[in-house]
């Protein structure tokens, strides 16, 4: 099949676009804007890099014409990929939440099989399109599909945590929503480039009815189906990360060391003697959200759980 080279351009500059919006953003902690960055999101913004490297790879191996092994081989790579990097957000929302909830089991455990079987699907749908027929490569698809139910379920649970209160119990955030409109989404263009691939006559434009036409359509919107999803994903653990680091309590030995420290024990003791036998005011919640919205409680937590920045060092108790 020829390859539009206008098509592909568009795609990259597509793609990169993605990744600056994820990995150009600086966070406090960020001393340089050639590094990676990020805390929490520090994996995340490594993975989303390997995967554009891999998609540009791909592409090389298309444009070659007498690599296309090579080609199918990186584009099962590039389905896992994408996957596994939408499945970093609810990995560690579930750090958090398996100390507040029972979650039914480890952090990750229920994302494990959605990922396997992406992988596996993948296979089929190259090997079978490959040896039996064209429009086989439908199946592929279907891992991407499969991919959606483990992370609606995560935000269900974080949701029902964090907003508790209110006239709206278990809405969640703003990003929480946009995060589960991104996967409904994604399910419905998926099944859409499912149907598109299956139903494909593979003839030229020429005999193209409208029905055709939308066919086509359905099959091209897998592309940017599958990248904004990234995207969403990227922004949304990028301000869990600065979350983090905004509650994320200061080093005792930077502050030591900072000048004009000074030891806050005794001072904290006399503030508890004065006041001993006075009743404690009750705090009010922030910006006039209900008492049961714990917005920063999931990143308060982590800050004490985990280490060194990274969403893979989580502690487990």
């Amino acid at each position: 099949m020829a390859i539009n080279v206008a098509v592909e351009i568009g795609k990259r500059l597509f793609i990169w676009g993605v990744l600056a919006m994820v990995a150009l953003p600086r966070q406090h902690i960020d001393r340089t804007a050639w590094s990676i960055g990020g805390g929490l999101s520090h994996s995340f913004r490594k993975l989303l890099a390997a995967s554009v490297a891999l998609n540009l790879c791909r592409l090389l191996a298309k444009l070659y014409g007498h690599a296309r092994l090579l080609a199918d081989l990186l584009g099962i790579l590039q389905a896992v990929s994408l996957s596994f990097l939408c499945f970093l957000t609810p990995y560690v929302l579930q750090t958090w939440m398996v100390s507040q909830i029972n979650i039914g089991g480890r952090p990750g455990s229920n994302l494990l099989p959605a990922l396997y079987g992406n992988g596996v699907l993948s296979i089929l749908g190259v090997v079978l399109c490959r040896l039996v027929h064209p429009n086989l490569w439908c199946i592929k698809r279907l891992g991407n599909i499969i991919s959606a139910p483990p992370v609606l379920s995560t935000m269900a649970m974080y949701n029902s945590v964090t907003s508790v209160g209110g006239h709206h119990r278990g809405r969640g955030t703003i990003m929480a929503q946009t995060i589960v409109v991104a996967e409904y989404w994604y399910i419905i263009t998926q099944s859409l480039c499912f149907l598109g691939l299956a139903l494909d006559k593979h003839s030229g434009e020429d005999d193209y009815s409208s029905w055709d036409y939308c066919l086509k359509a359905f099959r091209n919107i897998a592309f940017v189906s599958d990248w904004t999803r990234v995207c969403v994903h990227g922004i949304f653990i990028n301000l869990l990360d600065e979350l983090y680091l905004s509650s994320a309590p200061s080093n005792s030995t930077e502050r030591d060391s900072s000048p004009g420290t000074h030891d806050l024990s005794e001072e904290e003791s006399d503030i508890m003697v004065s006041t001993k036998g006075a009743k404690s005011p009750r705090p009010k919640p922030h910006n006039g959200q209900d008492e049961g919205y714990g917005v920063l409680s999931p990143v308060a937590s982590l800050s004490r759980r985990v280490v060194g920045g990274s969403a893979f060092d989580v502690e487990i108790d």
